[in-house]
């Protein structure tokens, strides 16, 4: 079967193939790649019609333009009244020598956060990718290990 980038949508035996891919890589790691620079790595569940991605242990990465940095602190951790006086009225963070954000080539912070699971809509997906070893591995299974092979095709 050609890689999924390579996959007629017309043809229904490559449709079929996909979806056998499909099937085997769950519970493999993948990365998706959403329009707005983010990224969510962790375990694939879940696809559904509307091509959305339910992703285990998720982590997203996106990246903050060093400008927004300090506005994005505050949401996360909003000063006191006592620190927004002792500041002379300013809203914005102080810069302690542990505050030093890591700014990375573009300029940019990168900012992670941990999810339990997290759903990657599919009208927002650019890519989803998967490592050389998962696919290889999801290939190379027989159809009978198949998480869903066990589903009545009537279902």
């Amino acid at each position: 079967m050609p890689p999924p980038h390579q996959i007629n949508m017309s043809n229904p035996d490559d449709v079929s193939g996909a979806l056998d891919a499909m099937h085997k890589l769950l519970g493999s790691n993948i990365r998706c790649t959403l329009d707005d620079g983010r990224n969510l790595d962790g375990t694939f569940l879940c696809l559904d019609r509307l091509k959305n991605i339910i992703i285990s242990d998720a982590t997203e990465t996106r990246k903050v333009p060093l400008a927004d940095y300090g506005a994005y602190l505050e949401y996360l951790d909003p000063p006191s009244m006592d620190e927004i006086k002792e500041r002379g009225g300013r809203v914005g963070t102080s810069s302690s020598p542990g505050d030093i954000p890591v700014v990375d080539e573009d300029g940019c912070v990168v900012v992670t956060r941990k999810l339990a699971q997290a759903c990657a809509p599919g009208a927002r997906l650019v890519k989803v990718e998967v490592t050389r070893t998962a696919w290889e591995k999801s290939q190379s299974s027989s159809s009978s290990s198949s998480p869903l092979s066990s589903l009545s095709a009537t279902q």
